[in-house]
């Protein structure tokens, strides 16, 4: 039996909402809005290598972590939505 690398247990689609937040990092100097779709309907892609963290990165973004955050932040979820300016969709 051969070994497992971590890197093919420890996916994004395999972490719960808290493990996605808990696991984020933001880049120092990045400002918090750097979110690329916020305030546009053109669609985007993502591409790049596999690992690349393009999973992590929309689920972070997406509504059950906003509705997470909104939870932590003690925020009603429209408060929450309304300052992101969008509602995140991963499926």
């Amino acid at each position: 039996m051969r070994d497992l690398s971590p890197f093919e247990i420890t996916k994004a689609v395999d972490y719960t909402d808290s493990e996605i937040e808990a696991t984020w990092v933001d880049l120092p100097g990045e400002a918090v809005d750097f979110w690329p779709l916020r305030h546009s309907m053109v669609p985007r892609f993502l591409i790049g290598a596999k690992g690349g963290g393009r999973t992590h990165l929309l689920r972070h973004r997406s509504y059950n972590l906003q509705k997470y955050r909104a939870q932590q932040g003690n925020l009603s979820l429209t408060q929450a939505v309304n300052a992101a300016g969008y509602v995140g969709l991963y499926f």
